[in-house]
């Protein structure tokens, strides 16, 4: 018996028992008195035996408190170590659930669209809470085949790197590419030549491609630029000509013709179709006389 008193334990649900019972005798007795009372209006009875019940209730909360604060906060710091504890355990679970939800929410991308994050390009082929697969493209800009291989990603990637979805159309593609010149070229004829080359090319698939379009505006409600193919102009750091054309093409032919327009156009070059820039003046002849 003696043994027991001396248990904390014991002390606690003792002195938590005879709490509750006091609260409980002083409740009925103060109920009571309250209910006796003459020439008190009802509304004023239910008043003061709200007010009665919350203070005991109050007194209650704050002795129980008091009673097992040692307890609880034991308890507390046991839940706070294991809390820590699970999330360091599985941070990298609940990250990859958390890109899983902004994908989803956002609605980043889909099955069957061609996407790039963090250098890894490819399209989506299956999407799961944890993980994301890709069939791997190949690498470049004119990667439009795939190369065999597969990328599991996990989806705690797309919180870190951004996502770039690509051109949203699987048949047709912008296709855009560049050709460097060493030696200067008289550069409104190329670009003439250029441009009338392209749509040479593409002429035949012209009218699918506006309706590719048209159906592709559709469905992203933006305007997208011309299908017809486009040459400009530029220079690069060293000085060179660069010319770049844009192409709207079927997919599976896009580095065909990027390879027929560079190969004639600079087969025109080298046959003199295409002059070279003759602005330099040449040096007057000393006179003889």
């Amino acid at each position: 018996m003696q043994q027991w008193l001396s248990d904390p334990l014991v002390v606690r649900l003792f002195v938590t028992a005879l709490l509750i019972v006091s609260i409980a005798v002083a409740r009925s007795v103060i109920a009571a008195r309250i209910a006796r009372r003459e020439h008190v209006a009802d509304e004023r009875r239910r008043r003061d035996l709200f007010y009665m019940r919350s203070g005991l209730s109050l007194v209650l909360v704050i002795g129980l408190f008091m009673i097992w604060i040692g307890q609880i906060q034991s308890v507390l710091l046991s839940l706070t170590a294991v809390t820590v504890a699970i999330v360091i355990a599985t941070k990298e679970l609940l990250m990859c659930v958390s890109g899983f939800l902004l994908r989803t929410t956002g609605k980043l991308f889909s099955v069957g669209d061609w996407i790039e994050c963090n250098g890894m390009r490819g399209e989506v082929t299956d999407l799961t809470l944890l993980s994301t697969t890709l069939l791997e493209r190949e690498t470049g800009a004119r990667g439009y085949g795939f190369n065999g291989r597969t990328l599991i990603l996990p989806n705690s990637v797309f919180l870190s790197h951004p996502v770039h979805r690509e051109f949203p159309g699987r048949s047709f593609v912008s296709h855009r590419f560049a050709i460097t010149l060493e030696n200067p070229i008289d550069a409104s004829t190329a670009v003439d030549w250029l441009a009338q080359r392209a749509s040479e090319v593409c002429q035949p698939f012209i009218e699918e491609a506006r309706t590719r379009k048209a159906s592709l505006q559709r469905k992203m409600g933006v305007t997208l630029s011309g299908v017809e193919p486009t040459v400009t102009m530029s220079t690069t750091d060293l000085g060179k000509i660069q010319l770049h054309i844009a192409l709207f093409c079927p997919t599976a032919k896009a580095v065909e013709l990027e390879q027929s327009i560079t190969a004639d156009f600079l087969a025109a070059v080298r046959d003199g179709r295409i002059p070279g820039d003759h602005t330099a003046q040449a040096s007057p002849e000393p006179d003889g006389n």
